[in-house]
C-alpha cells in the first residue's frame, strides 16, 4: 500500500483512492463515491457467509486499518453488507474526545 511521505498530508479522495487499490489487491472490486467505498465482490465470501459478523468484522478492520495507516482522519463510521456480495463502507471524520 502506498504510504504518504514524512508529515505530508493526503487529501480525503486520494486516501479513499488508495484504500480502494488495497482493496482491490485483495480481491474485492472496490469503487469509490464520495465518503462510501462499494465492495461488490469479497474473497473471504467462497468460505464463509456474505452476511456473517465476521466478514463484516474483517471489512472494517481492512479498511479502519488501511486509513490509520494512512495517518487519515476518516474513520468507517457505518458499514452496510447486502446481498449478493456488496458491502458498503460509510466513511466520516474520526471524533475526537
Amino acid at each position: 500500500m502506498h504510504r504518504p511521505q514524512p508529515r505530508s498530508r493526503l487529501s480525503e479522495n486520494e486516501t479513499i483512492q488508495i484504500v480502494v487499490a488495497f482493496l482491490a489487491e485483495q480481491g474485492f472490486r472496490p469503487e469509490a463515491e464520495e465518503r462510501q467505498i462499494r465492495m461488490h465482490r469479497c474473497p473471504l465470501c467462497e468460505i464463509v457467509d456474505a452476511g456473517s459478523s465476521i466478514v463484516r468484522s474483517i471489512h472494517r478492520g481492512l479498511i479502519a486499518g488501511a486509513l490509520a495507516e494512512l495517518g487519515s482522519s476518516l474513520e468507517v463510521e457505518r458499514l452496510d453488507a447486502f446481498e449478493p456480495q456488496l458491502c458498503i463502507a460509510k466513511l466520516a471524520p474520526a471524533l475526537t474526545t
